[in-house]
């Protein structure tokens, strides 16, 4: 009967540290944004890059994990004179320097050190020629970071520039790649050289805001979508980013492209300070768009029930969705305009209306009964 507690006993305490062991592991893979590039991704990407025009003398990944972008640019960017891979976790490192592709190339060379704490200037200066910057940074966030005493994060401040609450509330929270890239945008300033980084799509947006709300140069900007799902088991919009630098230009404008292998695209750029989501859309209709204007535009009301609430009228008539002809009160009738009205110009007339019975959230609708009592 002892022998047989101690058995379960032991058993539970090997459980145990199994567990442990393995939040340890699901941490630490949190703690650094820990979503290995596959191989077969980088060779994609590095290919992408080259039918792109990029032959880099130089290339750079400052978080190089297991090295499969070190490998990739290793056996695709023939001509480039030196590749430098940095990585904080020492075993990913000896894991690299196994690597067949390592051992035959002499111009990779790795080193050990952490991110937010290697003068990362200083190398970028002492490069010659052109830089790319390929990679993947952490896909995590500060308060993913906090919620597990994670360490893995930039010296606290502001970046993002806000204001008040918002600085230490909801608004604060922020990728720690969004930082990251900031920061190698602010390496490559003032040369010629690229960036191309897997992340997520919303952080390619808030670079492409970065770098116009601080009028730093950019040359290009094209973001290609990638399956996260297929290539890293995440349920995420993600992308390549892809940035080209020079000393002068300031082309504040994104292509996006469905695939690395889609030729096609449209083109989210600023237009009055204001990000517009399609360049080409939004030219068309560019007639409707006056900044000075003391006319309001809102973006429409959405009812879940459209065949009660949106009615036709025909003749002295008015007919919901379902072609019942309904007898109703003008009090609370509006006429309504489609989206796709409004492209076609067909904004003079209209024979829709629809029901709101509400000015704002939380008015009352008692009254209703009184006011308009068919209604």
């Amino acid at each position: 009967m002892e022998e047989s507690l101690s058995v379960l006993v032991k058993k539970k305490v090997s459980s145990l540290f199994i567990v442990q062991l393995m939040i340890r592991r699901i941490h630490a893979k949190v703690e650094y944004g820990d979503f290995q590039t596959p191989l077969e991704l980088a060779k994609i990407v590095c290919q992408q890059l080259i039918e792109l025009g990029v032959s880099p003398d130089v290339i750079v990944e400052p978080t190089c994990g297991v090295g499969n972008f070190i490998e990739a640019a290793s056996l695709l960017f023939q001509s480039t004179k030196k590749i430098i891979g940095v990585e904080v976790n020492q075993k990913y490192l000896q894991e690299v320097r196994t690597k067949k592709q390592f051992i035959q190339d002499e111009r990779i060379e790795l080193r050990h050190a952490d991110f937010f704490h290697f003068d990362w200037s200083s190398l970028i200066n002492h490069l010659d020629g052109n830089v790319l910057v390929l990679g993947n940074f952490p896909w995590v966030t500060n308060s993913q970071q906090g919620s597990i005493n994670g360490k893995n994060l930039p010296k606290k401040s502001n970046f993002q520039n806000h204001n008040g609450l918002d600085a230490i509330t909801g608004k604060s929270n922020f990728d720690i790649s969004e930082w990251m890239l900031i920061q190698v945008i602010q390496w490559l300033q003032g040369r010629d050289a690229s960036l191309a980084m897997l992340c997520k799509t919303s952080v390619s947006r808030k670079v492409l805001s970065h770098l116009h709300s601080r009028s730093l140069n950019l040359a290009y900007c094209a973001t290609y979508k990638i399956d996260a799902k297929k290539y890293f088991d995440a349920t995420v919009e993600a992308c390549l980013l892809f940035c080209k630098f020079d000393s002068n230009s300031k082309n504040y404008f994104c292509n996006i492209f469905s695939s690395l292998k889609s030729s096609e695209h449209y083109q989210i750029g600023y237009r009055s300070n204001v990000l517009i989501k399609d360049i080409a859309s939004f030219e068309t209709l560019s007639q409707f768009y006056d900044v000075n204007s003391g006319t309001k535009w809102r973006s429409g009301i959405k009812h879940d029930c459209s065949n009660i609430m949106e009615l036709r009228k025909i003749g002295n008539a008015f007919v919901n969705g379902i072609g019942e002809a309904v007898e109703l009160e003008e009090t609370y009738l509006f006429p309504l305009i489609k989206g796709s009205d409004v492209a076609q110009n067909r904004i003079e007339t209209t024979n829709r209306y629809v029901l709101v019975t509400q000015k704002f959230v939380g008015e009352p609708t008692e009254c209703i009964k009184d006011l308009a009592p068919k209604t």
